[in-house]
C-alpha cells in the first residue's frame, strides 16, 4: 500500500485499493497541448462551482488520462481523445435541464452563442453542473460512445453535429464531490458507459450489474470516498479527482477491481 508520503508511481501503475495517495501530475510547461474532442463545463446559474475549470485542463493536459482513454480502441466502443474547450455559467436557473435530463441543443447553443467561447463540434463533451435538492453527490451521462455517434444537434452556422452530455450536481458546496463525479462522466461519455462503475464501489443491484461484488471495496477509498484520489497540480490547487478502468481485453463483463488505475 502506499502511504500519503509515498511518491506515487508515474506511469499509469494501478493503485491498491486501500490507498489514498498524492498523484503528482506533470507541471512540464512545455508539454504540447493534447488533440480531440472538445471538453466544456457550463455552471447552471444555481449551482455552486467547485473550479472544474482548474481541475479538468490539469487532468487532460499533465497526466495520461488521454492514455487511459486510448486503451478503449481496443474495445467494440471506441475511445474519444478529449481536450479543454471552456467553461460559463448559464443566464438563469435550469436553462438547460436538469440532473439527469440535460438539453443537449440547449447546451451547445449556449456554447455556440458564448463569443468568448471557440465553437463547438462533433463529438463534444457537456458537463452540466446543477444544483439539486434532492441530490448531493451524483450525475449521469447520455451513454457516450457505448450508444453511437451521441445526439444531434445544431451549431453556429446551422450545420448538425453529435455531442456526448453528462450532469453533475454541485455536492452542496462540498467541491470533492462534483470534482469527482465529474472525471467519471467524462470518462464514461468518451469510452464506456460503465467504464468507472466499478471504480466508485458500484456492485451488480447498486447500479452497476456489470460490476464484480468486489468492486465495493473502493466506496470508502480516497479523500471523498467511492474510489478517488487527490490530483495535485500546476496551479497550486488539489482535487478529488476519480479513479477509473483500463480496457482489459478479454476481460469485460465483468468489470474487476484490478482494472481500476488513476491518471497521473
Amino acid at each position: 500500500m502506499l502511504s500519503p508520503d509515498a511518491p506515487a508511481p508515474r506511469d499509469g501503475a494501478m493503485l491498491d485499493a486501500r490507498a489514498d495517495s498524492s498523484v503528482d501530475v506533470d507541471a512540464s510547461p512545455d508539454a504540447p497541448p493534447p488533440t480531440g474532442v472538445q471538453v466544456w463545463v457550463i455552471y447552471d446559474s444555481n449551482a455552486m462551482p467547485a473550479d472544474l475549470e482548474g481541475e479538468l485542463p490539469c487532468l487532460i493536459e499533465h497526466t495520461n488520462f488521454n492514455e487511459i482513454i486510448d486503451s478503449y480502441n481496443q474495445s467494440p466502443y471506441g475511445g474519444l481523445r478529449v481536450r479543454w474547450g471552456g467553461v460559463m455559467t448559464s443566464s438563469r436557473p435550469g436553462e438547460c435541464g436538469a440532473l439527469y435530463g440535460p438539453d443537449a441543443q440547449c447546451l451547445a447553443s449556449l456554447v455556440a452563442n458564448n463569443p468568448n467561447l471557440a465553437a463547438p463540434g462533433n463529438g463534444d463533451v457537456f458537463l452540466y453542473v446543477l444544483h439539486d435538492a434532492n441530490v448531493q453527490c451524483g450525475g449521469g451521462n447520455n451513454s457516450g460512445v457505448t450508444n453511437g455517434d451521441g445526439e444531434r444537434v445544431n451549431g453556429r452556422n446551422g450545420a448538425s453535429f453529435y455531442v456526448y452530455t453528462g450532469t453533475i450536481a454541485d455536492g452542496w458546496g462540498y467541491g470533492p464531490c462534483q470534482q469527482r463525479v465529474a472525471v467519471h462522466e467524462l470518462f464514461e461519455s468518451v469510452t464506456e458507459v460503465n467504464a468507472a462503475d466499478c471504480c466508485t464501489g458500484q456492485t451488480p443491484g447498486n447500479l452497476c450489474d456489470d460490476c464484480v461484488q468486489a468492486c465495493a471495496q473502493y466506496t470508502n477509498v480516497g479523500p471523498a470516498g467511492y474510489g478517488s484520489y487527490t490530483l495535485s497540480c500546476p496551479n497550486g490547487r488539489t482535487y478529488a479527482s476519480q479513479m477509473v478502468e483500463r480496457w482489459q481485453a478479454g476481460v469485460y463483463p465483468p468489470w474487476q477491481t484490478w482494472g481500476c488505475t488513476a491518471a497521473q
